[in-house]
């Protein structure tokens, strides 16, 4: 998992000379940008257009049935109707959710 890194990262290269500094930089530098990139996979899963594998978890949140055979684009488009059409929120309705969870009156 080899990527440049930007000159404030970079180890300077003296540093390289010694096989033992030279193995454990490597091996630190490809578990930081492993840890990166799955930092940047958690992420996308925050959002029904970018989600992949948390579609499931996305679609039980809505109330739909998970149908693996489907396409992703289809079922993100299915989760994405389902929060569009689930109404709009009133004054009332935050309200009503203050006083059931905080005894608001």
């Amino acid at each position: 998992m080899r990527e440049i890194l930007p000159a404030r990262e970079r180890v300077p290269e003296y540093h390289y000379a010694c096989p033992e500094s030279k193995a454990l930089i490597e091996t630190l530098a490809d578990a930081s940008l492993a840890a990166k990139a799955a930092m940047a996979d958690v992420l996308e899963q925050f959002f029904v257009n970018t989600a992949t594998w948390s579609l499931g978890l996305w679609e039980a949140q809505v109330g739909l049935k998970t149908d693996e055979s489907l396409p992703p684009v289809v079922r993100r488009a299915a989760v994405q109707r389902q929060l569009v059409s689930s109404g709009n929120t009133t004054a009332e309705m935050v309200r009503e959710l203050a006083e059931s969870i905080t005894g608001y009156q």
